[in-house]
């Protein structure tokens, strides 16, 4: 399996290279343009007077914030235990 391992590495044919006919990777700003995001100095950038942060509202940042402090207490909570500050009354 690895008999020819030294031949095929020094095998330049095995790389592909990319086609010239401009089918080959999209530049970077069309393809982050694709996925909506809003580049520094763009066409489509939003006010802040919108009020959406990250593409969210008012109450689905707290219910993310309150996700967020639960899984902060969680895992404060498990290290305390793992580290015996703690000790559970059984």
């Amino acid at each position: 399996m690895f008999d020819d391992l030294r031949q095929q590495a020094g095998n330049e044919s095995s790389f592909d290279e990319e086609p010239i006919d401009g089918t080959g990777p999209k530049p970077a700003l069309t393809a982050l343009a694709g996925f909506g995001m809003n580049l520094p100095g763009g066409p489509s950038r939003r006010s802040p007077k919108s009020g959406l942060i990250f593409g969210l509202n008012g109450p689905q940042r707290f219910v993310l914030s309150l996700l967020f402090l639960m899984m902060v207490l969680t895992m404060g909570v498990m290290l305390l235990i793992v580290t015996q500050r703690v000790v559970l009354p059984l």
